[in-house]
């Protein structure tokens, strides 16, 4: 009869659309070539393994760290290693989105220069380690993805804080950092150890300090400096001729230099020459007045200390904020005890 349905061809039909449907979405749920989804930016499996191996390499700052220990042994900040490792690596992940994201709505992009120099620290890299990577499941397209987005984060913590940023930090603010933190000096480094590591003593410690002493008292009687550290360093060397070159360095306070040679250098006048020793060390040192060249040469690093923090922090943010979809079962098959380096 014209209009009637026929029960049994619907039902068959149903059914096979329902097993298509059932197929497609199991189908779905095996698909683990991506761990992240937000709606403009994807994180991949192979991504998604490399902020796991970023997250293992950065163990060693959380708290409770061991290096007697596993990662699955430790218990850090509070939770398992390999739970801490996960944690790390989704907080990257999310963070990896936020910034695409980011860069996108600022209407940021490479130059011509930044994407070359881009290029060729990635192949330099690649080079040297890539097949560490590789063998983990985090392919050279992945880790391009991961530093490129790392690049992305200077260029947005630039549109912000930078010279005519949403925030920019005013010159006169990073200078009196620079000076506040920053010596320019150059220096002799004279070891007191032996190349054993043990401290020197008897004849051998007296002949250092002799050394030491000489070249102390020749910078002080108006040698030039770099001249007299030439000489020094190729005294012991048979027809080496000795050749001064600018060994100026910026130091700064809490960069791990010997205390007590930073203390002398900060508290002495651009011009002065000296000598600092500690238990490894004798210095001789010749402190500079800190130029426009060397806040030049600092200035990203100086804005960069200055503001890190609270770009961290408002990374935390957007990645917060930022809807994101998870597939749990591509998670679960990457997850790091899977890693075979730590």
């Amino acid at each position: 009869m014209k209009g009637r349905i026929n029960v049994n061809r619907f039902q068959k039909c149903m059914s096979g659309i329902l097993c298509a449907a059932m197929v497609a979405s199991f189908a779905g749920c095996g698909d683990t070539a991506w761990t992240h989804r937000s709606a403009t930016a994807e994180v991949t499996s192979g991504m998604y393994i490399g902020f796991t191996i970023e997250a293992m390499q950065q163990v060693g700052s959380a708290e409770g760290y061991d290096a007697n220990l596993a990662v699955k042994d430790m218990t850090l900040d509070g939770v398992n290693g390999l739970t801490w490792v996960q944690n790390t690596a989704e907080e990257l992940a999310r963070r990896y989105l936020a910034i695409e994201e980011k860069f996108d709505e600022m209407g940021l992009s490479f130059t011509a220069e930044e994407q070359a120099s881009l290029n060729a620290y990635i192949d330099s890299f690649w080079a040297y380690a890539g097949s560490e990577y590789e063998a983990e499941g985090c392919g050279r397209a992945s880790f391009t993805s991961i530093f490129t987005n790392t690049e992305k984060q200077l260029k947005v913590f630039d549109a912000i804080y930078g010279e005519g940023g949403e925030q920019e930090v005013p010159e006169e603010e990073l200078r009196k950092i620079f000076e506040s933190d920053y010596v320019k000096a150059s220096y002799v480094v004279i070891p007191l150890l032996s190349e054993s590591y043990t401290p020197l003593t008897g004849d051998d410690l007296k002949k250092v300090q002799e050394e030491a002493e000489d070249l102390y008292e020749k910078v002080q009687n108006g040698a030039d400096f770099e001249q007299a550290k030439a000489e020094y360093e190729v005294r012991n060397i048979e027809g080496a001729e000795p050749k001064a070159e600018d060994t100026s360095e910026y130091l700064n306070n809490n960069a791990g230099y010997p205390e007590a040679l930073i203390n002398d250098l900060f508290a002495a006048a651009p011009g002065d020459v000296g000598k600092t020793e500690d238990t490894n060390c004798i210095y001789i040192w010749q402190k500079q007045a800190l130029d426009d060249e060397g806040f030049d040469e600092l200035r990203v690093t100086i804005l960069s200390k200055f503001k890190g923090d609270e770009f961290i922090s408002t990374q935390t943010d957007w990645a917060d904020g930022l809807k994101v979809t998870l597939n749990e079962a591509a998670i679960k098959k990457h997850h790091p005890k899977n890693l075979t380096i730590e």
